[in-house]
């Protein structure tokens, strides 16, 4: 099960998400996490580093990785979070790990079609495959999966 930000459960092994303004203290969960930012300014901090987003930029936050929001002034964001057990072979690629660089820009007309994709998937377990590898191996361009420490 996930546990969406709001503190909703839901059933289903993934959830997409719109945020106005969203402020979340740190945390973690067992899901996978992409962030996307279309419009404004949105602060994530991931694993003691810190990231400032715009309009266009987007990352990805692996299971287990400690993240929080803050937006200073307005943002807009959309995520989409996906258990690992939906992910055929998850494991062997990418458990332990995490992208060196975390975070990437989409083009306008990018980002449009992965909110289109992500709002309006019927959660046909093919599709959210290829949807997320879609999305990891847009990351994983001149990008590496290097290993983090994760708790027992």
């Amino acid at each position: 099960m996930i546990f969406s930000l709001n503190g909703i459960k839901t059933t289903n092994f993934y959830e997409f998400r719109e945020w106005t303004n969203l402020n979340f203290p740190l945390h973690c969960h067992y899901t996978f996490e992409v962030v996307f930012v279309s419009s404004g300014c949105i602060t994530i901090e991931k694993e003691e580093a810190v990231y400032r987003l715009t309009a266009g930029d987007a990352i990805a936050i692996m299971p287990i990785e400690k993240h929080s929001f803050i937006t200073e002034s307005d943002s807009h964001i959309f995520m989409f979070q996906i258990s690992p057990k939906l992910i055929s072979n998850w494991d062997l690629c990418l458990a332990g790990k995490t992208l060196k660089i975390p975070y990437r820009h989409f083009s306008d007309v990018m980002l449009e079609s992965i909110y289109r994709k992500l709002k309006y998937t019927d959660g046909n377990l093919i599709e959210l495959n290829c949807i997320f590898f879609s999305l990891m191996d847009s990351f994983l361009d001149n990008n590496e999966l290097v290993a983090y420490y994760q708790p027992d």
